[in-house]
């Protein structure tokens, strides 16, 4: 397994993550935001500078989360998401030699019926199918209030689209919010889908749940690193702690998990 770190959740400012991050011994990075922007809306000036600081701290991209699908069935941005927004995700990536693209499995809305799963797996395993082609591979991530969210709905997802290719971007922290608070069964469920990881903590209190650093919550994560391990996960562990301060709490978590992966 290979640590690695979203990037603004240390900081917006994509130089100073990447420094702070490799002083902790960290090489491996997601990149969703920078400087304010959301991939793959950069500039070719900062996507220049992107691969200028990539090539000066000898670190590798691993993965981009560009909010794909992050819109209903109903939207009228839905078709953007079909094709503006993945077709210059993948151009993007391409630049970057990124394979890995993040998505989601698009928000449920109350004008939604159970029949429009069909329309989901559609619009997921076309998505799928056209990146594969380019040589991507796209890996829908579990959370809550979408139509991946918990196990058994992000299960029904992935295995109608398992000849696409389909994979996970396993996430116990929203399975954790969606309801599942004990990871172990959305785990073996889901399993053999996995192709990344997000590593984010969360604590029940009595109003709400809240993030803290990991190994600080209430997720055995402990228990879910040594799982994947055991289960020959070899792939990438990527912190995402959606915390302030941010520096400080990224430093607490990708500690925790470094003594725990070795």
């Amino acid at each position: 397994m290979h640590l690695g770190i979203v990037t603004d959740e240390v900081n917006m400012d994509f130089e100073r993550a990447i420094e702070l991050c490799t002083m902790w011994g960290v090489k491996r990075f997601e990149i969703r935001q920078a400087w304010g922007k959301r991939f793959p809306n950069f500039d070719i000036d900062e996507l220049n500078e992107i691969k200028e600081i990539r090539d000066n701290y000898g670190i590798e991209i691993t993965s981009v989360s560009p909010g794909i699908f992050k819109t209903t069935l109903s939207s009228e941005n839905l078709d953007y998401h079909k094709t503006s927004l993945l077709q210059n995700s993948l151009a993007m990536a391409e630049e970057l030699e990124v394979k890995k693209i993040i998505i989601f499995g698009i928000q449920r809305s109350p004008d939604d019926t159970e029949e429009d799963i069909t329309r989901v797996i559609d619009i997921l395993g076309e998505a799928t199918l056209k990146a594969k082609s380019r040589g991507f591979q796209l890996l829908v991530e579990n959370e809550p209030g979408w139509w991946a969210d918990t196990s058994k709905n992000t299960y029904k997802v992935l295995d109608s689209l398992r000849d696409t290719g389909l994979k996970l971007n396993w996430d116990p922290g929203n399975l954790f919010n969606a309801g599942e608070e004990d990871y172990k069964k959305g785990y073996e469920l889901l399993k053999e889908f996995i192709g990344h990881v997000h590593v984010k903590d969360v604590k029940k209190t009595d109003n709400e749940n809240i993030y803290v650093p990991v190994g600080q919550g209430d997720i055995d994560w402990a228990g879910q690193l040594r799982d994947l391990k055991a289960d020959g996960y070899s792939e990438n562990i990527i912190v995402e702690t959606h915390l302030s301060p941010k520096e400080e709490s990224s430093k607490i978590s990708v500690e925790y998990v470094k003594k725990i992966i070795g």
